[in-house]
């Protein structure tokens, strides 16, 4: 081997290493950006304005604690995997799960996407996720109403 690729032999050495630990520090601060995002995810969960994801929920075949609980129930019971409800819907599956167990708060635009693949309608979710529109009383009649309202045809 001659002087000059030698020293190109170590240029590409060189350059593989820096290229290696670049990568590792990228991946080192992805991570370090999403446990962020999921810590302030879940320290604003006691002061977010929507509803409370803890408030029981019947469908009357079932009691469920949270809207989370009532998710898994639907997902298992069509036999999907979170991965394959993700793909589906077109959403994270870290996301699904971190609804199911109670970790966030789902948006409605969440909900809309879920609702087709686990034959719910998106009123039945807004419903089991305590959404409920301003103005309208928390009764069963109201409760019947939003689930008729948002059904699909």
């Amino acid at each position: 081997m001659t002087n000059g690729e030698e020293s190109e032999q170590k240029t590409n050495e060189m350059m593989e290493e820096l290229r290696r630990e670049l990568y590792s520090t990228v991946d080192k601060v992805v991570n370090q950006f999403r446990r962020d995002i999921m810590r302030d995810i879940v320290s604003r969960k006691s002061s977010d304005s929507r509803a409370d994801t803890s408030t029981p929920y019947s469908d009357g075949e079932r009691e469920y604690k949270n809207v989370g609980q009532f998710l898994r129930y639907k997902r298992n019971k069509l036999r999907l995997s979170l991965r394959r409800l993700g793909d589906l819907a077109g959403l994270d599956f870290t996301l699904i799960y971190q609804v199911e167990t109670d970790m966030i708060r789902p948006s409605r635009a969440t909900l809309d996407a879920l609702a087709p693949h686990l034959d719910v309608s998106p009123g039945e979710l807004y419903v089991a996720a305590g959404l409920w529109p301003k103005g309208v009383p928390r009764s069963k009649e109201a409760l019947e109403t939003l689930r008729q309202r948002y059904t699909p045809s």
